[in-house]
């Protein structure tokens, strides 16, 4: 299932659930078990939470799957933090930068372009959910991104720094693997994991750009 008709389910479940209602429809597979158990954590609900965290009340007016399919599209226009841009400009110069996307081919394509061409950089290779077959935080995710790094580009899983922002989807898969890891820990938003601190990760920044400036100031 594209993740695009992932998003549009789980986002039906999760408004069914907030206003207690059954969901009229729901993805199966454990592809859709991962993603609401990840929605869950990131509102603070659990499966049969009925409190409001914010949502519309499309499901009481009969606009559910509507609102369901706008929110799925939407993904590919969604702009980049303001320091996204320029700080992997910056990191371009010095690192290989890859991308391991739950989003499918076609929406990581337009996501792509709003970071590549205003910063005047390209990314060397993206490896979505859709070619591998699987989501995040499954196995076979990273399976895929180190087998490619290693043939592509001879780099070696300890020259690898796993940098992302979904503690879930990112940062503990990739310590489990031996990974070197950057969380970025972005000031207000749902991404740690109950239990786990900022340790587990390698290093810890508050946003993409101080990652830069870090990376310039230890090469100066």
């Amino acid at each position: 299932m594209l993740y695009s008709d992932l998003l549009a389910n789980v986002y039906a479940t999760l408004d069914a659930r907030l206003h207690d209602q059954e969901p009229e429809t729901q993805a199966a597979g454990p592809e859709h078990a991962t993603v609401l158990s990840s929605a869950h954590r990131a509102t603070g609900t659990t499966p049969v939470a009925t409190a409001s965290v914010g949502t519309s009340s499309t499901a009481a007016q009969g606009g559910t799957t509507g609102a369901a399919e706008a929110f799925a599209r939407s993904v590919e226009t969604w702009p980049p933090f303001p320091d996204t841009v320029a700080a992997l400009a910056a990191l371009s110069k010095r690192f290989r930068l890859v991308i391991l996307s739950n989003i499918d081919r076609a929406t990581i394509a337009k996501t792509r372009a709003l970071l590549e061409g205003p910063g005047g950089f390209a990314f060397d290779a993206v490896i979505t959910a859709e070619e591998v077959g699987a989501y995040k935080p499954a196995p076979e995710m990273l399976d895929a991104a180190l087998a490619r790094l290693q043939k592509e580009f001879g780099i070696e899983q300890d020259e690898v720094l796993m940098t992302a922002q979904s503690v879930f989807h990112d940062i503990v898969p990739a310590k489990g693997r031996g990974l070197a890891t950057a969380w970025i820990n972005r000031e207000g938003a749902h991404t740690r994991m109950e239990g786990v601190e900022g340790d587990e990760a390698t290093f810890v920044f508050p946003t993409l750009g101080a990652m830069a400036e870090a990376v310039e100031k230890a090469s100066a």
